[in-house]
């Protein structure tokens, strides 16, 4: 058939019939047909094919200017040429099928995003690099450099990994062993949370640095072994000493005869020179107490009064404390609240709140032998033992007291108190040492030797004890945990005597020692070294107490160094 030229109108419908218009009508006014087929291009604008179902309709005419004819029925626009509706990816309805997704978004996509991606499955991960910020807790975030996440440790070993934080929580010592193969300026921090404190140990070829932390705090005990000094004092019968936090004042007082006589000398620079106060010397000086700074002493008289001195020693006052046998006493840390123990036949603890001008009898029992007295440094918590007997606390400066769980009826010789009193060691004659972290709630036997234990001295934080064993087998042995463990030292006194090494002081941080020699041996004094390092490798390692805590970085070749700490380490 030869080709004409038809004009045509096109319209879309919602129905076949009786249907609404949805779009039209377009005219083509010269579309032309070649044996019935012809081609037209057809634009209805947005919003025609949005998913119901469309019907087309054709009109047709002759040249000219007549009527329209419809070519019924009106076609369905069917799902292929229908698919011209995917040019609008809004226009998908409903839920697609997780299966049908497959391959790889690409970044440029998400490229410009500014809503709030939600990961809520546990088995989402994220990685690679990331420019912005996230929110929530970071739980479960590893190797995210500064970042560290705590472990509690209730055991008594942990291997330590990198960028990890340990609560030491035992009350033994926790021993956490440092990573073997960190990464340059990865973090390990550990905190005392338990009684027995923590140790840090090292790998081969590994060891920490510390010099930072000053002489204040870590020493390594060790070196008291050796070094002791004897001072330039005369052989006089020493009996008691006492010492300041620094450990720069020392006063000690002697028994009444031999050639010397008694009376009592003050060192005001570390035990290297002694001079005798305007003490009496013809008394027996029985004990003694310093306060912090040095300047306030106490010393109690074998059947005679109780005497303090306001400045380090130069002059002294008797006070109105009665005429005992004053076997020992003790001060809070500024010297105005005193604790003195009466023995004999007639005993008691007497207390005093203004530095020694006045005293009262507590409420202690008085039938029993009351043997030594410790005190926290506010002078609120005290502690006494007795011999035979047991010990007693008290948490109002003596106003009353209670009997705690340890032994009784044993020969309970010596007690010693941390600055908060919480942490309290004991000794007994013939017997062994027991330590309480809960101001004498409850008592733990120490690993120590059975001796005839004689005294016991503490650090302000409780971590480093040291003990005085006398008769044949004499002798001072010091721990650095909170009497877990102990070390006999080589102090060099006489074992001839029955009495030789009868009193020993402590400086607050336990660093300086000092102890005195009955038979004619004088003072000796031992002052810890202060280590730059640790030992190198598994020999070497870092200990702290109950409430000590620090922060180690990764520096390169072996060596770790602190960022921080917090209370009194030990670097051996």
């Amino acid at each position: 058939m030869t080709a004409a030229v038809r004009p045509t109108a096109f319209m879309v419908w919602d129905a076949p019939t009786n249907g609404n218009l949805i779009a039209g009508p377009l005219t083509n006014s010269a579309t032309g047909v070649t044996n019935g087929l012809f081609a037209v291009t057809l634009d209805f604008g947005n919003g025609v094919f949005i998913g119901p179902a469309r019907w087309l309709e054709l009109d047709v005419r002759t040249n000219g200017n007549g009527a329209f004819t419809t070519l019924l029925p009106l076609q369905p626009i069917l799902p292929m040429p229908y698919a011209i509706m995917a040019n609008t990816a809004s226009n998908l309805l409903g839920t697609l099928p997780a299966a049908q997704l497959s391959g790889t978004l690409p970044a440029s996509v998400l490229a410009g995003y500014s809503g709030t991606v939600t990961l809520t499955n546990g088995g989402n991960s994220f990685n690679g690099t990331f420019s912005g910020s996230f929110g929530g807790s970071g739980a479960g975030l590893t190797n995210v450099p500064g970042s560290v996440a705590w472990q509690n440790v209730t055991g008594t070993s942990q291997q330590a990994q990198p960028n990890t934080g340990y609560l030491a929580n035992n009350a033994a010592q926790v021993t956490i062993t440092l990573p073997t193969s960190p990464n340059l300026g990865d973090i390990v921090r550990v905190s005392g949370v338990g009684a027995g404190g923590w140790q840090i140990a090292q790998n081969t070829g590994q060891a920490i640095q510390a010099n930072q932390f000053g002489a204040t705090t870590t020493t390594n005990w060790n070196n008291l072994i050796t070094n002791w000094t004897q001072a330039n004092t005369p052989p006089i019968p020493w009996w008691c000493i006492a010492s300041s936090a620094d450990g720069k004042t020392l006063v000690a007082g002697a028994l009444a005869g031999g050639t010397y006589g008694s009376g009592i000398y003050v060192s005001t620079n570390s035990s290297i020179t002694w001079n005798q106060t305007s003490a009496p010397t013809n008394v027996s000086w029985n004990c003694i107490a310093s306060s912090a700074d040095g300047t306030k002493l106490v010393a109690g008289v074998e059947i005679g009064g109780i005497y303090t001195s306001t400045n380090s020693g130069v002059a002294w006052t008797q006070t109105s404390a009665p005429s005992e046998n004053w076997g020992s006493i003790a001060s809070s840390a500024d010297g105005t609240k005193l604790a003195a123990i009466a023995y004999g036949n007639v005993s008691g603890i007497y207390t005093s709140t203004n530095s020694g001008i006045t005293w009262t009898e507590t409420s202690a029992p008085t039938n029993l032998s009351w043997n030594c007295i410790a005190s926290s440094v506010d002078g609120t918590k005290l502690a006494a033992v007795v011999w035979g007997g047991g010990i007693y606390t008290s948490t109002n400066s003596g106003v009353t007291w209670t009997q705690t769980s340890a032994q009784n009826n044993v020969q309970w010789n010596s007690i010693a108190s941390s600055a908060d009193g919480t942490k309290l060691a004991a000794v007994q004659a013939g017997g062994s040492i027991y330590t309480s972290t809960d101001f004498g709630g409850m008592w733990t036997q120490a690993s120590a030797p059975s001796k005839l234990w004689v005294c016991v001295v503490s650090s302000t934080d409780g971590t480093k004890l040291a003990a005085i064993a006398y008769g044949n087998v004499s002798g001072i042995y010091t721990s650095t945990n909170s009497g877990i463990t102990w070390t006999e030292t080589s102090a060099p006194f006489s074992l001839n005597y029955y009495y030789q090494i009868y009193s020993i002081a402590s400086s607050a941080d336990g660093t300086k020692l000092a102890a005195v020699d009955f038979w004619g041996g004088g003072i000796w004094t031992a002052q810890a070294t202060i280590q730059t390092t640790t030992t190198p490798g598994t020999a070497g390692y870092l200990t702290g107490g109950q409430n000590s805590a620090i922060e180690l970085q990764y520096i390169g070749n072996g060596q770790f160094m602190p960022l921080s700490y917090v209370g009194t380490i030990s670097a051996h």
